[in-house]
């Protein structure tokens, strides 16, 4: 059968109307018969129809890659999980019972702190013990020893506020460093935070941090309640405040001072602000409260992470593009999807 398109035009009280299409059809005995299309929708109608054979297939052939791709990253970041999950589980030769070293020191004096060390892993292993931050200011006894499975090791660490090699004692204030205990593949931080205040403290102080979550998002901020505790007298006496916030390396990050008036006691909230370009991690925040000679301090440890939800580019949070651009396979499906939105 012979199919053949054309066009007519009709011409009604000096008008053009059209135009009208028509086909000629040959059936298989040779007869010719004239069958009317429509007009223009008619026309469109036929070439879409002409139109949809290459779209359809690529359609089809976006869903296959997408399949393919979606199951290849499903495997990746299975394995990924799965490989973490046995890190920690199978692969830690060594628990330690402290996370955190906070002493108060005064001026002249020292003490020791105890951490235990843990083989909890199926051979025997060398660990050392060492001191980041805090060289002059931390002791360790027994920084390197062997122990076998099951066993525990005390070590003994002594905080003091003066060096005994270099007869140098330290200015009052907060110091902040880490000990790290370490096999030859594996370690552990322990923050340390030593406060060294004077041997008389006139005025002292706290801190306590309105929301309880001690973690902190980047460009956010948090308020926390300074304390202060006239240890003097009952007479109101202006004193001189220090704020710091410190990493756990000891690098001011943050350092502002102000005035305040303590009569018996004072009460009021500190506004601090974390920069958006701060790193994630452990941060120190202090107070150090000084009048003459006397100087007493307080401290917060807090947690800094990455914001939950990035900022959005037009529709896609900028935190996913940042991860899609670290993963071939992530921006390979975002493509691909994008595509298959468009054609469908």
């Amino acid at each position: 059968m012979i199919c053949l398109t054309y066009k007519r035009y009709i011409h009604r009280k000096g008008k053009k109307h059209g135009p009208y299409f028509y086909k000629n059809v040959r059936d298989t005995e040779g007869n010719v018969k004239t069958i009317y299309i429509g007009g223009k929708r008619g026309v469109h109608h036929v070439v879409r129809e002409k139109g949809r054979s290459p779209l359809k297939l690529t359609i089809a052939i976006l869903f296959i890659l997408l399949i393919l791709i979606s199951v290849l990253f499903f495997i990746q970041n299975r394995n990924l999980v799965l490989s973490k999950r046995a890190v920690e589980e199978n692969f830690i030769p060594f628990e330690v019972d402290q996370i955190l070293i906070k002493v108060l020191v005064k001026t002249g004096d020292s003490l020791v702190k105890e951490i235990r060390v843990m083989n909890t892993g199926g051979n025997e292993e060398t660990i050392k013990v060492e001191a980041l931050g805090l060289l002059d200011i931390v002791t360790i006894t027994d920084n390197e020893f062997t122990i076998k499975p099951g066993q525990t090791k005390i070590v003994q660490i002594e905080l003091s506020s003066f060096d005994k090699k270099k007869n140098i004692e330290h200015t009052p204030g907060v110091y902040i460093g880490k000990v790290i205990v370490k096999t030859k593949d594996f370690e552990k931080e322990v923050p340390v935070i030593v406060e060294i205040e004077t041997k008389d403290v006139l005025f002292d102080g706290n801190l306590n941090p309105i929301s309880r979550d001690r973690t902190i998002l980047q460009g956010q901020e948090t308020t926390i309640e300074v304390r202060l505790f006239n240890l003097q007298s009952k007479e109101p006496t202006n004193i001189e405040v220090d704020y710091f916030v410190k990493d756990l390396d000891g690098n001011t990050i943050i350092s502002e001072r102000e005035s305040v008036i303590v009569e018996t006691q004072a009460s009021f909230f500190k506004t601090l602000k974390i920069p958006q370009n701060l790193r994630e991690g452990g941060y120190v925040f202090s107070a150090q409260a000084s009048y003459g000679n006397s100087i007493g301090t307080s401290s917060y440890l807090f947690e800094v992470t990455s914001q939950k939800e990035g900022p959005i580019i037009g529709f896609i949070p900028l935190n996913f593009i940042q991860f899609c651009r670290q993963d071939p396979l992530c921006w390979m499906l975002s493509v691909i999807v994008l595509l298959l939105m468009f054609a469908i």
